[in-house]
């Protein structure tokens, strides 16, 4: 229930809003590292397994200890409802992946 308090609020930030849905990011070379190509790993594990029904907007993946592999993520159904996500326990990094894909599958058609 935490990260999805945390999540609701971040969608509330236009800042934080557009971190979450950003796919790539590229950091300019500077004196310290050549230039960086960032690929959220989120948007790079589910392309071509989202679901009808929603379109997933952004998330942020995780690991712990406790909570194993885990994502949380935010998506708008096609009536236009937002709907989050938390995922955890995942048995490898794509397991929250595809439950996620799934709970969307399930429950944005409600």
């Amino acid at each position: 229930l935490d990260m999805a308090i945390i999540m609701r609020a971040c969608l509330e930030n236009n800042f934080c809003k557009m971190i979450l849905s950003t796919e790539y990011y590229t950091i300019e070379a500077n004196s310290y590292h050549e230039e960086l190509k960032l690929h959220s790993t989120m948007f790079s594990r589910m392309y071509g397994t989202e679901p009808e029904v929603a379109t997933i907007l952004g998330g942020k993946t995780g690991y712990t200890s406790n909570s194993g592999h885990c994502l949380i993520s935010y998506a708008e159904t096609n009536d236009g409802r937002t709907l989050i996500c938390v995922t955890a326990a995942g048995e490898g990094r794509y397991k929250p992946i595809y439950d996620t894909i799934k709970i969307y599958k399930e429950y944005s058609a409600k």
